[in-house]
């Protein structure tokens, strides 16, 4: 295992066995990796007085299981757009290699609309591929995604969210031809095809995504990997508490069983569940770069 910034503490790394669910020492290595970048991603935002919490299933972990889900591999975090901007702002000059915030401004072929925070030494892919294959850095990493203002009138907002899936699916089409483009061929594309630019389909979606500032409208939205829209009430996100997660502190706001009832229903009761992305390969001791 690679060395890490903040080192676990003694006998974290064990093989444990939590809600019947046995953990091995190698995922322990792998949430190790995880609570590394948390740490270091939770050090900028406290020192620039970001708002960030636990999104997802790193929400549901917090608060049912005081850290991970059993059977989770990945850590969720969701802040508002404009604290956001302000990470991507000091982002080059706060994370130093081997930490990498990834979004689509830094890592060119990167495919997703939120960021992530990767480990440069480790890797992460699916299970599927031999090794990783993908252009972009795939270390293993943590999300970040964005929460958004909405639209409070009906009209307004169904008309506000049809934009944005058009605009989705726009980006969608466009990153397909990039992936399946030569290098030099997807370079000219990115820099005078709009057409076929995931960069400016990207940039499209982002203005519309801006268009309705969180800070002063009632209701949010956090972006999914899919092409699909988490809604919340914005006084959900007024108050702010850190819980343990694991051996760490992880912030979380004061409505979380607001939030997770809307989405998950009865959150309490465990279920096991597969992971949102799937079976994949981690490798805590090599870079993707030397696989």
């Amino acid at each position: 295992m690679i060395q890490l910034k903040y080192n676990p503490p003694a006998g974290f790394l064990d093989s444990q066995t939590l809600s019947g669910y046995t953990v091995s020492s190698e995922m322990k290595q792998v949430w190790a990796v995880e609570l590394d970048l948390l740490q270091e991603l939770m050090r900028v935002c406290n020192k620039y007085n970001l708002r960030i919490w636990a999104d997802g299933g790193t929400l549901i972990g917090a608060m049912r299981h005081q850290g991970f889900i059993p059977w989770d591999d990945d850590i969720d975090l969701a802040m508002p757009r404009k604290d956001y901007d302000r990470l991507c702002e000091v982002a080059a000059t706060e994370f130093r290699h081997p930490y990498f915030f990834q979004n689509i401004a830094t890592d060119p072929h990167y495919t997703h609309r939120h960021a992530q925070l990767r480990n440069s030494l480790t890797a992460v892919w699916s299970a599927n591929a031999q090794r990783p294959s993908e252009r972009f850095n795939q270390g293993i990493f943590i999300d970040i995604f964005i929460i958004d203002g909405m639209p409070y009138d009906p009209r307004a907002l169904a008309k506000h969210v049809r934009r944005i899936r058009q605009a989705q699916l726009r980006l969608k089409i466009a990153r397909k031809i990039a992936g399946r483009l030569p290098e030099p061929l997807y370079r000219f594309c990115r820099n005078h095809t709009h057409c076929l630019s995931d960069s400016y389909q990207f940039s499209r979606l982002e203005s519309l995504l801006r268009s309705v500032d969180a800070d002063t409208t009632p209701l949010l939205c956090i972006m999914s990997l899919r092409l699909s829209h988490r809604f919340q009430d914005a006084r959900c996100y007024q108050s702010t508490r850190l819980v343990p997660f694991e051996y760490v502190q992880i912030p979380v706001m004061e409505a979380y069983d607001e939030v997770l009832t809307t989405h998950y229903g009865d959150w309490r009761t465990p279920a096991k569940a597969p992971s949102v992305h799937g079976s994949q390969h981690f490798d805590v001791s090599r870079s993707y770069l030397d696989i």
